[in-house]
């Protein structure tokens, strides 16, 4: 298709030989945590997920990106080797995902950077290096056409050689709120250069490391442990925790002061070496049975600790309990919330996702029952629920729900969005939660796309879209505008949609010197914290009449 070349081509394509030997300096200490990209600290193949791509004032075909990382390779952000067509500073950033508030201690990059000399006169000023922000200013290094302050190079590193030493760009103190690798064309337009390539940045692997000063936060502790009860035989404690930052690693736990167990974090991305900025999960809770017929009657104490991503650690407790001998009387609180009621019954939902309809309600069904599976009726649940298209990821309170004779219980939450419902019961009406089920509802979601059938040449094309049903989530959310080229789809912008999910594109047919038809759709991705699978746009097509 005419006008059009690949923004993005396969991740398996031009497989870069694997380099054995490259480590990256430590970086974290016990406020800090690593991040590495495509390389791991032994120089191990890993995937880029903490980086992702953004064109600026670029048209299709200007700028490509190749991702190898997984295969040995390394990221390659490079210009069209035939020159940037048309009036515009075509630039295609590749950026280190860093969530909102953090910031950048120090980093390590592996890379090799070439930028084609300027000869002859050409109107080209190709440039490829580093960006470094902080505070809403930048600093960018590197390699370019035109020799300016931090740009006194036209090549750097080896583009052959992953370990040569002279790919090392070590930056062991800062203070950044961004960190992003570009190639871009810095004159209005970029002849085609005498020398291949105009502008390259291969990014080989990279370390960074995030600066986490906050510990994590007890959200709340109960269980039969916590009932301030004397107790025998099981039991058990609950611990729930937040960590805004990095995500919390890990809860554990002591009896008496010696090590009882450790409840690591379930994700997968909560492994080190860490492939992504916020590796655990913001939330976490855990419930630690205990079997007291162990330990002498009389008084004792439980602590613990739950220990975030960075290293940053906050204790719980003491939780003073009593073990009483075997067969004496229960304590004047027992358990009173359903039929019968007790400390450690079964609380279970009947599916880990609930889909529906926009205009329609979201039904959640459960059941309460006991070890051996008899249903526990007439037991009052707390219902909070969280939205997961909100950035502050507040938890908010839903009318509570009862079991019925069989022990289930239905409800249903109306709204448009993706949410996370939590169900929780307590032992005793009003006092700490023993058992917890958690499942997200989603309001299935479409995106349209329109745009007028016919144009002519030079026309400034408007196209105009909708991401339906994802609530208050719409608002940011990035939709990529993709063309058919060479028969697959490419990416050629991105937009964000905005509150009610409208989103927009222009564009100018310039360069198309005959008539033809192109088809384009739009896409949006499913990317860590979108808690959707990818969806598309049906095609659309515009003929182009050159006139």
């Amino acid at each position: 298709m005419m006008g059009f070349r690949n923004l993005r081509r396969s991740l398996g394509a031009g497989v870069v030989a694997v380099f054995i030997g490259c480590t990256f300096s430590a970086g974290a200490d016990a406020a800090s945590y690593d991040v590495y990209s495509c390389r791991g600290p032994v120089g191990q193949p890993l995937s880029s997920a903490a980086w992702q791509p953004k064109l600026n004032d670029a048209e299709p075909g200007d700028l490509t990106i190749t991702d190898t990382c997984l295969s040995g390779g390394a990221v390659t952000l490079e210009t069209n080797p035939a020159g940037i067509n048309g009036p515009r500073k075509a630039r295609l950033d590749y950026v280190f995902d860093l969530p909102a508030g953090a910031t950048i201690s120090s980093f390590q990059l592996n890379r090799s950077i070439r930028a084609s000399a300027t000869e002859g006169g050409l109107n080209y000023n190709y440039r490829a290096g580093v960006r470094q922000s902080a505070g809403g200013t930048y600093t960018d290094t590197g390699c370019g056409s035109v020799f300016v302050p931090g740009f006194s190079c036209s090549s750097v590193g080896s583009p052959t050689d992953p370990a040569d030493p002279s790919n090392v760009f070590d930056v062991p103190a800062a203070n950044l709120t961004g960190l992003g690798t570009f190639a871009s064309c810095e004159s209005v337009g970029c002849d085609l250069p005498q020398y291949q390539p105009g502008a390259e940045f291969k990014l080989y692997g990279s370390r960074v490391t995030i600066e986490d000063n906050d510990p994590p936060a007890i959200e709340q502790i109960g269980g039969s442990l916590a009932s301030g009860q004397p107790i025998s035989g099981r039991t058990d404690l609950y611990v729930s925790a937040s960590d805004q930052n990095a995500g919390v690693r890990s809860i554990s736990m002591t009896i008496d002061g010696a090590a009882y167990a450790t409840n690591p974090s379930a994700s997968a991305k909560c492994v080190i070496p860490y492939q992504v900025a916020q590796p655990c999960p913001t939330e976490a809770g855990r419930i630690f049975p205990v079997d007291v017929t162990s330990l002498s009657v009389g008084d004792h104490v439980a602590a613990g600790q739950v220990v975030d991503a960075a290293g940053n650690t906050t204790p719980f407790g003491p939780v003073n309990f009593t073990v009483k001998p075997e067969g004496s009387t229960p304590g004047p609180q027992v358990p009173n919330n359903g039929n019968p009621a007790m400390n450690d019954p079964r609380l279970s939902l009947d599916s880990d996702l609930v889909e529906h309809d926009a205009d329609e309600p979201a039904r959640i069904s459960g059941s309460l029952t006991t070890a051996n599976g008899a249903p526990v009726a007439g037991a009052i649940l707390a219902v909070t629920t969280t939205d997961l298209g909100s950035t502050t990821l507040q938890e908010e309170s839903a009318p509570p729900v009862t079991t019925g004779p069989d022990g289930k219980f239905t409800f249903s939450l109306e709204g448009a969005g993706a949410r996370k419902i939590l169900v929780s019961y307590t032992p005793v009406i009003g006092g700490a939660v023993t058992r917890t089920a958690s499942t997200t509802a989603r309001s299935r979601i479409s995106l349209g796309l329109k745009v007028r059938k016919r144009v002519t040449k030079r026309d400034l094309v408007t196209f105009r879209g909708k991401l339906s049903g994802a609530g208050s989530a719409a608002r940011g959310a990035n939709i990529e505008i993709q063309a058919i080229s060479r028969g697959k789809w490419r990416t050629v912008a991105t937009e964000t949609a905005s509150g009610n999910g409208d989103f927009k594109w222009k564009y100018r047919f310039r360069f198309v010197t005959s008539d033809a038809v192109f088809t384009f759709r739009s896409l949006i991705r499913r990317t860590p914290g979108w808690p959707w699978p990818s969806e598309a746009s049906r095609p659309v097509k515009v003929r182009i009449d050159v006139g």
